[in-house]
């Protein structure tokens, strides 16, 4: 077995130095145009905070060795609710509103559409995602003000406890996407570069060297005529 394996290595590389052109020519291409398609991308940016949530209304006795289990669901499920409110155009407006006392040209549309949340139990988690930088960090600065000034009013007859515990003081590049695709479009290129060179090898029944002479014929070469250099051929 080790034998065999030996054997079809050097006609493994045979068939690499055939055809490198197309082996090296598709991948640099490939990488070629995954560098311009990242550097070309629209850069996003993301500024994110974190706020806790306590219900503080009445709950019934906790079952014995669970102290706090009806709270922390209770807690849970506002910070549920507190996902959705953050996604609404009446917090958006609030927040640009507060933006526009600043001095700062936002409107409640753009706020809406970059903004997001989720929660991991009762932590509420709010991001902003805009094009640049210091507009990401502005209004994530501003919904967090929001939240902690006016957070329970969200949720009228609902008697919560609102705290921003993690403001951001920058915005990060979110290049991730632009990376995957980036690396997506070199795989490509090295696939189709092997399937290509595979496609061509296949259909070429033409021999080209003493090895494939004596695997097909099945007998060994005895002789070879060496063939002429181009200068020989002008001669």
């Amino acid at each position: 077995m080790e034998t065999q394996s030996s054997s079809h290595l050097p006609r493994f590389w045979a068939v690499i130095r055939r055809r490198w052109p197309v082996l090296v020519t598709l991948p640099l291409l490939a990488l070629l145009l995954a560098g311009f398609n990242y550097l070309s991308a629209a850069k996003s940016y993301e500024a994110s905070g974190e706020a806790t949530l306590t219900d503080l209304s009445p709950q019934p006795l906790p079952p014995v060795g669970y102290a706090n289990y009806y709270r922390d669901l209770a807690s849970e499920a506002a910070a549920d609710d507190f996902t959705r409110v953050v996604l609404g155009s009446r917090f958006a407006d609030a927040v640009a509103k507060r933006l526009q006392a600043k001095g700062e040209n936002y409107s409640t549309e753009e706020v809406q559409h970059a903004l997001s949340s989720t929660r991991v139990y009762r932590v509420l988690f709010v991001k902003v995602t805009t094009g640049t930088a210091s507009r990401s960090l502005a209004m994530e600065q501003a919904a967090l003000d929001e939240l902690a000034a006016n957070g329970p009013s969200y949720l009228p007859g609902r008697p919560v406890e609102l705290s921003v515990i993690d403001y951001p003081t920058q915005a990060k590049p979110k290049s991730l996407k632009g990376g995957i695709l980036a690396a997506g479009t070199v795989l490509a290129g090295l696939l189709a570069a092997a399937v290509i060179a595979l496609l061509v090898e296949l259909f070429d029944t033409r021999l080209h060297d003493r090895q494939e002479i004596e695997d097909q014929l099945g007998l060994p070469v005895v002789g070879a005529i060496p063939g002429r250099v181009r200068s020989e051929r002008a001669a």
